[in-house]
């Protein structure tokens, strides 16, 4: 009744989009995709938007107790959890396939034992699983391709224009005043980082998505949304994000040399026009210095220490070597209880939340064991990503784009293994092998 009746209200104007397709469904993703892919979609939308407060700070930890977002979490993860036992997923199989990811969340759950605050490791601990049991959710989908697009288009359709109407029309929802430092926009997120990087996202997706050989053909809609998503980036004035973008297409065209046909060249030529002038900053800038770090900082406007973030990273690291092996426990060396001194927190007038690496902050919450199994992850996942192209190029194709950009990203931004933060979603999604569908016995098929 409702597709019937959006369609007889707005067909005049907008050709017969239905009410699928404003949702982000296409054609082929709806014979397999139920109601259960609302539940990562909601996750998804709750992590970018203000549903991600940070615990790192005392300030926080009351508005956090009694935020209703914890309940939202907590009965999302019991909801996946239920799907996930009616699918039948055994241990044996998950661990089969997918053996140092289960090793990396077993490893995190035996820090809590000596973790200065064992009950925040823990429900940080059950935060991040979440994450893992959400892209459980997609892994056992009959095609976790589709699965994934569904969700992101989702996410899109509900996130980018409500935010990008916040920062224009309702600056006082819409943004936020960092006091010297100016006002940003923040949109339905937590601040200026987190909305790029819901925005990074979104635009990466779609930029993948509009270069499908055989997509679903949405000539107002696709196009409608990758270009808010790039108008929300621009906006956030995130040069993380920037490169992070730029790596994302310099993978991309890399991939489309290989494979590009006639009616990709004007793409190619776009991406090239872009990294073009990348690099002729850099080397106008060679030319009247000596140092390529000074270059590279001063075409974005940033100093040598990435804008205090070496300084950090050589503080923390002092620090975690306290516990080389095992860490700090997860989640626990950025905790800061009230009254109690941190002194990289308090040492830093910008009092960080993070290490602003990815692989810093691993190593200070589970040692060398943490990276270590990281790392695996990463050999690991490079090698099945490579070798699944000539069974599923466009699966594949995504999983490299996704893995090389959060990889990326996390060389001066924190997000693996880092609670229910967005790209730990994506990034899980790309390392992990799928399973077995529903009633499927052995591994799963590969499709193309």
């Amino acid at each position: 009744a409702e597709r019937n009746l959006i369609e007889f209200s707005v067909q005049p104007f907008l050709r017969g989009i239905t009410l699928h397709d404003w949702a982000g469904v296409a054609d082929s993703e709806r014979k397999d995709n139920g109601a259960v892919l609302w539940l990562p979609f909601i996750w998804l939308l709750l992590s970018c938007s203000r549903g991600r407060l940070s615990t790192t700070r005392a300030v926080f930890a009351e508005a956090q107790a009694s935020s209703i977002f914890p309940f939202l979490y907590g009965a999302l993860i019991l909801i996946a959890v239920f799907v996930l036992l009616r699918r039948g997923i055994l241990r044996r199989e998950i661990f089969r396939n997918n053996p140092w990811i289960l090793c990396l969340y077993v490893f995190m759950g035996l820090s809590i034992l000596w973790s200065a605050y064992p009950y925040i490791s823990f429900k940080r601990w059950v935060k991040t699983g979440g994450v893992l049991v959400m892209v459980l959710i997609l892994m056992t989908e009959e095609d976790p391709l589709a699965s994934l697009s569904t969700v992101l288009r989702r996410l899109t359709f509900a996130a980018v224009p409500l935010s990008l109407f916040l920062c224009l029309f309702v600056p006082e929802y819409g943004r936020q005043d960092l006091g010297e430092d100016g006002v940003v926009w923040a949109g339905i997120a937590t601040g200026k980082n987190s909305l790029a990087q819901m925005a990074l996202v979104c635009a990466m997706f779609y930029t993948w998505l509009m270069l499908q050989r055989d997509r679903p053909k949405r000539p107002f809609l696709d196009p409608l949304l990758w270009f808010l998503s790039l108008a929300l980036l621009i906006g956030t004035l995130s040069i993380t994000c920037y490169l992070t973008f730029l790596v994302f297409l310099g993978v991309m065209l890399l991939i489309h040399f290989f494979r590009a046909e006639r009616r990709h060249t004007g793409i190619v030529l776009a991406y090239i026009t872009v990294l073009g002038i990348f690099a002729f900053l850099v080397l106008d800038g060679l030319m009247v210095s000596a140092s390529l770090g000074d270059v590279l900082t001063g075409v974005f406007k940033r100093d040598a220490t990435l804008t205090g973030r070496t300084v950090l990273w050589a503080d923390v690291l002092a620090m975690g070597m306290e516990h080389p092996l095992r860490g700090h426990g997860f989640g626990a060396f950025w905790y800061v209880e009230e009254g109690l001194e941190h002194a990289s927190w308090y040492k830093h007038d910008w009092r960080p939340g993070d290490a602003h690496n990815g692989f810093v902050d691993v190593f200070l919450d589970m040692g060398f064991v943490g990276f270590t199994l990281l790392m695996l992850i990463i050999f690991r996942a490079y090698r099945d990503i490579s070798a699944g192209f000539a069974a599923d190029f466009e699966f594949s194709r995504l999983r490299l784009l996704l893995f090389s950009a959060i990889i990326v990203h996390n060389f001066s931004e924190t997000s693996l293994c880092y609670l229910n933060h967005p790209f730990w979603f994506l990034f899980l999604f790309s390392v992990m092998r799928p399973l077995p569908p529903p009633g499927v016995d052995g591994p799963a098929p590969a499709r193309g």
